[in-house]
C-alpha cells in the first residue's frame, strides 16, 4: 500500500504538524487499521485487516519513523512482518 499526492487542508500548520506526527491519530486513517502496540520511541506494530469479498486477511506491521524535520516532513517505513 502507498499513500502520495498532495492535499490541500485548511487549518492552521501546527494543528496539522501536531496531528501527522501523532501516530496514534495517523494509524486510525489507515483502511482496516486494528491496533497498534508502542515498541519504542519511533517504533510500532501494528495490526491492519484487509478484504476482497470473502477473502479476508490480518497483517502484523512493523512501523518505524525514519526521520522527521520538525514542522516540514516526516519519513515513515511500514513492513510486513515475516513469521
Amino acid at each position: 500500500m502507498e499513500f502520495s499526492g498532495t492535499q490541500t487542508i485548511e487549518a492552521p500548520h501546527k494543528h496539522v504538524w501536531d496531528y501527522l506526527t501523532d501516530v496514534n491519530k495517523v494509524a486510525g486513517c489507515a483502511p482496516g487499521f486494528q491496533s497498534l502496540e508502542v515498541l519504542g520511541e519511533e517504533h510500532w506494530k501494528a495490526i491492519i485487516a484487509v478484504g476482497v469479498g470473502p477473502v479476508k486477511a490480518k497483517f502484523t506491521i512493523d512501523v518505524t519513523r525514519e526521520l522527521q524535520e520538525p514542522d516540514v516532513m516526516v519519513c515513515a517505513q511500514a513492513m510486513q512482518e515475516q513469521h
